[in-house]
């Protein structure tokens, strides 16, 4: 999606499958505040523009989470995620200087 700037769906509650946000050059924000579990993979990738993601609420990721190719983004925020069942894959992401993973048990 060319246009879309910001991504906020404040009632998205779990996640019965998978989400991939991707190859949205002008996103900024991806704000999903009450997300908790993603039965899935979570994926947010080659969004050129994206700065922030702040999942304050997510708790498992029964997939893979894979945040990669995001070359603006400066901040990941996930202060609940517990665990993640799959692979964690932070990468390619010149700008990051804050990630945030308080509650993560070893993957």
């Amino acid at each position: 999606n060319i246009e879309l700037t910001t991504l906020n769906l404040p009632s998205l509650t779990p996640v019965e499958g998978s989400l991939s946000v991707y190859n949205n050059i002008e996103l900024t924000t991806l704000n999903l505040p009450s997300l908790t579990p993603v039965e899935g993979y979570l994926y947010v990738s080659n969004n050129d523009e994206l700065t922030t993601i702040d999942l304050p609420s997510l708790t498992p990721v029964e997939g893979s989470l894979s945040v990669y190719n995001n070359i603006e983004l400066t901040t990941l925020d996930l202060p609940s995620l517990e665990t993640v069942e799959g692979y964690l894959d932070v990468s390619n992401n010149d700008e990051l200087t804050t990630i945030d993973l308080p509650s993560l048990t070893p993957v």
